[in-house]
């Protein structure tokens, strides 16, 4: 079972906008996976630097599991971790690291474990960072809730010690070393707790009623019951599909404007997740004994596309060898740079040398998207592109 609060800082995205979804996500036991494992093993890398004022690299080779998985610190695991450490170094302050604070009143019993805090009497400013070791979501700071929580749990914790009033300043970041996102923002002691007096102190006793409301949202993708969520199909239905005139009668046989488009553009990414995680239930279904049902019937499973491999490579080996020279056997490659980085550190000066980066295929985003706007180019768009 879970051994997190059910409204702690790491959901409350999801609690705070969806109160209906705590009961069933605090029964959900916690399923284990590589990508968590490797960022707590990242976070107790980081702690052991912090606390011991030792490099990361004092580590390379050190085996450490978690949750089942084992892992070998690497030198690219070294740099990111040390990446996160000297940027927390460079706030001044005293330092907690790895501090459970407490998060009542406003939240009953409620907790966080926030990675970590400098408190800094001379500027009168709170330092929150967070470390996000994964590489697949950029998280920007401003109005981060769990975030603000955690501040919320120094102020509650570590406040008194240091007479913080309202006029005190928090500086709450997230660090995303393996995306190179340092995302950082501020607000007094005195809005933290206007927000917490107005949105997290309702939303949490509202969340702690039976058959507290539901809402979907962006948040739905941490959300154990994301799959069968009616709540959710109703919200895409209503918002992206129902009422939508794609074509008006007397607009029939012409383009699509570009405010049609956008439109479209608006629901995509809602619409392919939610579709991603109904086919993620209907092979759950099968694995149950059930079957979705459609229209013409229940659902089958088939056999796709398969793909042609050896039977045994010791024997191909010694079979081609009769028929082949050995450079028509082997294929030679040069790793990336990022096999480069990942053997000999991404600090390491002669591969910075040597490696540019190039700027990546033009990519669709909303209007508020934070990364800076590039023209397109003819080519951009091209197949050899």
């Amino acid at each position: 079972m879970s051994t997190h609060h059910p409204l702690g800082p790491s959901a409350s995205s999801r609690w705070l906008n969806c109160p209906g979804s705590v009961p069933a996500n605090a029964a959900a036991p916690d399923e284990p996976s590589k990508f968590a494992a490797e960022g707590s093993v990242a976070h107790t890398l980081s702690e052991w630097c912090r606390e011991q004022g030792r490099p990361a690299s004092d580590w390379i080779g050190t085996k450490m599991s978690h949750d089942g998985f084992d892992f070998v610190v690497d030198a690219a695991m070294a740099d990111h971790v040390q990446t996160f450490v000297d940027y927390c170094a460079s706030n001044p302050g005293d330092m907690l690291v790895e501090e459970k604070v407490s998060l009542d009143p406003y939240v009953p019993d409620g907790y966080g474990r926030a990675d970590d805090i400098r408190i800094d009497e001379a500027s009168k400013t709170i330092y929150v960072t967070d470390l996000k070791y994964g590489q697949g979501v950029r998280v920007e700071a401003e109005g981060n809730t769990q975030a603000m929580l955690y501040a919320i749990g120094v102020y509650n914790t570590f406040g008194f010690m240091y007479d913080v009033d309202g006029a005190w300043t928090v500086v709450n970041t997230i660090h995303q070393p393996r995306l190179d996102n340092v995302s950082v923002a501020s607000l007094s002691v005195r809005e933290l707790l206007k927000w917490a007096d107005e949105v997290v102190y309702p939303a949490a006793r509202l969340a702690m009623k039976p058959n507290a409301p539901m809402k979907a949202g962006s948040w739905c993708r941490w959300c154990v019951l994301r799959n069968t969520c009616g709540e959710r199909a109703k919200a895409i239905m209503r918002e992206n599909l129902e009422g939508f005139e794609l074509i008006p009668e007397e607009e029939i046989g012409k383009k699509l404007t570009p405010e049609q488009i956008g439109k479209i553009l608006d629901a995509t990414s809602d619409i392919k997740a939610w579709l991603a995680d109904i086919e993620s239930e209907a092979y759950a279904m099968f694995a149950r004994g059930e079957r979705p049902v459609g229209t013409d019937g229940p659902y089958k499973l088939v056999s796709g596309r398969g793909s042609r491999e050896w039977v045994d490579e010791g024997a191909t080996i010694e079979t081609l060898s009769d028929l082949l020279e050995m450079d028509q056997m082997y294929t030679r490659k040069l790793i990336t740079p990022a096999q480069a980085e990942k053997i000999l550190g991404k600090r390491n000066d002669a591969l910075s040398r040597i490696i540019v980066k190039k700027e990546g295929k033009p990519t669709l985003a909303p209007a508020s998207d934070k990364r800076p706007e590039r023209s397109a180019g003819a080519d951009d768009f091209s197949e050899e592109a």
